[in-house]
């Protein structure tokens, strides 16, 4: 399974990849043959570019491959350098080593080993062993024999491991003595690595695992690709160093390839577990048995049986089939006995004490109690057969299944009809699960379920998704201890669970999940392992449920902004830096790259984009915040989960929030102050007119007084002494009601009436009753009280009814005054006289009180948006005699 293929676009410094190594952090050094070093952490490449050490490296580098040294003391990784004249071993973990020599320290090997005891070092390296102390010059202790340590790799303790691959010798050396010892010979083998106390040899294809005094192979593994360097990890992943293909990645539960020998791994047919053996029947080979140590032999062999198709053993009777007859085999002597002469098809075991067995013209039971004959049943080709229960065996042939019945120690046997699909295909495997239910799998119509309630449910490619299976091609049906059903097609394995009696779901495995090919042709449960047959061969899984992931997640590995790589922690770029590359991997078997990923960026597009790039490039994005949605989907077509990637491009600083609240304030600002001022400017308008108004109010006064005063002089002259006490005391009364109303907006409408009667009062005795006047309200007292008016506002108009009505006039004038309310909002005055009337013009001379009124109300109520009406009727205005002044206003109470 491949996590990720890492090259130098990903921060190699070259794709030829020369020398592997974990040190004691858990970095893994790579060096390429750029002789630059680099190291993988926590799923990042370092490189000089983004490491300080790895700088200084690059920097102060020798000619030739970079000299590495495994310092064996703290299992760190250390580089020899020359810098400022002087030679150096430097390590990320340890402090510098002053190299004080002249000796050529051989830097073209790209590996030497660093031993410390005490306060002396001692340097391994393929032709040499240097020492020397501290400040001290560095001196040769002796010299190898040429090329004998090619590769030097360090065991735990004071042990080296070296390898040569022109003698094929494996060496030991003692770091203490540096004394060596050859242990071990291996032929076709270039490299030696000692890993987890583990000695691994390997060749341009294929890697062997040995323990650690060489005495026993663990694992041996072709592989399809060429590479240099091989190492496993702490957590059991091998990692390869290819020439021109940068690194592979193998996760640890891999499947492993069981080499069978020369010429074995090739044609095998089917595997049946036998106790600590693995019987494999194969096509050419005759049959195998293969042991829990991966020792493989040839149980029998012989040319007249051609294929193997079958083995079962009861006791310590050996039932064995091939495509020429059924044989009882004593694997002690190698006799066989011939029980049936016919080509097997099926051969397996009904019971403790039976094996059933189908052959191209029939069907047979051989039984533990009758060794020597076989109890035959009467059918046609049989392609498989199972015993459902005690008295009844199931048959499939080429049209079906027909069911055989015991009856008096006989078969009888008749169609079995199940269904239309099931009836008229070939039938390869038959078995029953331990609820049973029988399983009929077919060669092309998928697989069958017969349930003991009668009811058939069917799997296949065409189903609905809780039973849909890779293929309709079935291969082979394996009952697990936890009655999950293991069906093997030609798309690789479906696993049935069971949910309950009548309800299964499916899981299927395929390439895409870590299978090593999509025919499988059998399988097998043994030695806690699960063993599958392809056309590749043998494979070993340990986990084999455990390798599928149905919801694979996709894992964002890299980020470029406008092309440069991006390693900040924020995820708010500038609207500048709006050309985002976003790069991804997921968990895929890396073949025939059946692998797909699913995008989206919600902001841009609802819907979802199909692509097997491992990269997205986002070009010219707008100002805003986006979601970088993607998923994996495997073979199945299954979507994994939904990896998100939240990410802001900020908008330009005139766009900003701030500066739009900044803009906004000073236009409040400006119409804040242009509204005050206006405010004011009405204001100031309004007092201006309301000063002038009082001024004219003051106008009115002087001469009102003059000819009051007049009046009473006049009085005096004629010695009429009591009408002129009279009259001062009323003309005293008025003159100090009209200072206290006229600095007043509005006063109560009894004041109004009453300071309007004294006025025609004073006005009649100085017109010598030459007119009179009635004020009648119909609004009682108590009332008059409550309702506010302007102050002042009959008096000029009844003025200029005596200044100017009555004049010339030899009848009695009379001035009538009414108030009434129009409806509980508006009050209304009616002034009348009976004089002779004039024609009302705005702004005439004789109007001037009028006008002063109308526009003294207005300004008065204009502010509180109500309405007044003042309306003049007079002769012209179809009034025959006098004229009638209307004034309607609001009523303003409190």
């Amino acid at each position: 399974v491949n996590f990720r293929n890492f090259t130098s676009k990903d921060g190699l410094p070259d794709n030829e990849v020369l020398n592997l190594f974990e040190d004691s952090v858990g970095r893994i050094w790579f060096n390429g043959f750029s002789t630059e070093p680099c190291y993988y952490f926590q799923g990042k490449i370092y490189n000089a570019f983004n490491d300080s050490f790895l700088k200084r490296i690059k920097t102060n580098r020798q000619p030739g491959v970079c000299s590495n040294v495994i310092v064996q003391w703290n299992n760190s990784m250390a580089y020899i350098i020359q810098e400022n004249g002087k030679k150096y071993l430097i390590g990320k973990d340890i402090q510098d080593i002053l190299l004080n020599s002249k000796y050529n320290l051989q830097e073209f090997v790209y590996q030497h080993i660093l031993y410390r005891q005490n306060n002396t070092y001692k340097l391994y390296s393929t032709f040499s062993v240097l020492e020397w102390k501290p400040n001290q010059v560095v001196k040769n202790l002796f010299l190898f024999e040429k090329g004998t340590l090619f590769n030097l790799y360090k065991a735990p303790g004071n042990t080296i491991y070296s390898f040569n691959y022109l003698t094929s010798k494996v060496e030991k050396i003692e770091l203490s003595s540096s004394q060596t010892s050859t242990i071990g010979k291996v032929n076709n083998q270039k490299n030696i690595f000692f890993i987890n106390n583990q000695i691994v040899l390997t060749s341009e294809r294929s890697y062997s695992l040995y323990n650690y005094n060489f005495t026993q192979l663990i694992d041996q593994v072709n592989l399809p690709f060429k590479f240099e360097r091989f190492y496993i990890d702490r957590r059991g992943n091998k990692w390869f160093g290819s020439f021109d293909k940068g690194l592979y990645f193998i996760r640890s539960q891999a499947p492993r390839l069981i080499d069978l020998g020369f010429e074995r791994n090739e044609g095998i047919l089917s595997i049946v577990p036998d106790g600590d053996n693995l019987i494999i029947n194969t096509e050419k080979n005759g049959l195998l048995s293969l042991n829990i140590n991966g020792k493989c032999t040839e149980l029998l062999k012989d040319p007249i049986l051609n294929r193997m198709m079958g083995f079962a053993r009861l006791n310590n009777q050996t039932i064995v089939g091939t495509d020429n007859g059924l044989y009882q085999f004593n694997p002690k002597n190698k006799n066989l006995h011939l029980l049936k002469l016919s080509a097997i098809k099926d051969l397996e075991l009904g019971s403790e004490n039976e094996v059933l067995v189908g052959f191209s013209s029939g069907a047979c039971i051989f039984q533990k109690e009758h060794p020597e004959s076989l109890q035959f049943i009467d059918v046609e080709r049989t392609t498989s057969i199972a015993r459902k229960d005690s008295s009844s065996i199931w048959l499939g042939g080429l049209k079906g299944i027909r069911e055989a019945i015991q009856k008096n120690q006989q078969y009888i046997t008749k169609k079995k009809v199940l269904n239309p699909e099931i009836d008229n295909s070939r039938i390869v495997d038959i078995k029953c699960d331990k609820q049973g239910n029988m399983w009929v799998a077919t060669d092309q119509k998928g697989l069958f379920c017969c349930l003991l309630n009668g009811s058939i449910l069917k799997f296949g490619t065409s189903t609905k998704s809780n039973y849909k299976l890779l293929s309709d091609v079935c291969v082979q049906i394996l009952i697990a201890n936890d009655n999950s059903i293991w069906l093997a097609t030609l798309s690789g394995v479906s696993i049935i669970e069971t949910k309950s009696n009548q309800q299964f779901t499916v899981k299927n495995f395929t390439i895409s999940d870590g299978m090593p090919g999509k025919s499988i042709q059998s399988i097998a449960f043994w030695n806690n392992k699960i063993m599958v047959v392809t056309p590749q061969g043998l494979f070993e899984f340990k986990q084999f449920p455990n390798l599928i992931n149905h919801n694979t997640t996709t894992l964002i590995t890299g980020l470029q902004v406008n092309n440069k790589p991006y390693d900040g922690l924020s995820l708010e770029f500038s609207h500048k830096e709006n050309n985002i590359l976003i790069r991804y991997a997921a968990s895929f078997v890396n073949i025939n790259s059946e692998y797909q990923f699913q995008y989206r960026v919600k902001q841009l597009s609802k819907e979802w984009i199909r692509t097997n790039n491992l990269e997205v490039p986002l070009l010219g994005l707008e100002p805003g915040p986006y979601t970088f949605e993607i998923a994996a989907i495997n073979a199945h077509n299954t979507t994994g989960e939904i990896t998100k990637l939240n990410f802001v491009i900020a908008e330009p600083w005139y766009k900003t929030i701030w500066f739009r609240l900044i803009i906004l304030c000073l236009m409040i600002i400006v119409i804040l102050y242009f509204y005050k001022s206006a405010k004011l400017k009405i204001n100031m308008g309004k007092n201006l007119s309301l000063f002038r108004l009082r001024i004219m109010r003051a106008q009115m006064n002087p001469h009102f007084v003059f000819n009051a005063l007049s009046n009473i002089q006049n009085l005096i002259q004629k010695k009429e002494l009591d009408q002129a006490d009279d009259y001062i005391v009323t003309l005293s009364s008025i003159m100090r009601k009209s200072i206290d109303y006229s600095g007043k907006e509005f006063i109560s409408l009894d004041k109004e009436l009453d300071y309007t009667r004294n006025y025609l009062e004073i006005e009649k005795l100085r017109f010598e009753d030459k007119f009179d006047f009635v004020i009648d309200s119909q609004i009682d007292m108590a009332e008059q009280s409550l309702i506010y008016v302007p102050p002042l506002i009959i008096q000029p108009l009844v003025e200029n009814a005596i200044k100017h009505a009555f004049k010339g006039m030899k009848e009695m004038g009379k001035i009538e005054i009414l108030v009434k309310k129009l409806n509980e909002n508006s009050l209304t005055y009616v002034i009348k006289d009976n004089g002779c009337g004039f024609d009302y013009s705005p702004n005439g001379a004789m109007n001037h009180g009028l006008d002063i009124t109308k526009e003294r109300l207005t300004l008065l109520f204009n502010d509180m948006k109500k309405n007044v009406k003042f309306t003049i009727l007079s002769r012209v205005n179809e009034v025959p005699n006098g004229t009638t002044i209307i004034i309607e206003i609001p009523i303003l109470k409190d």
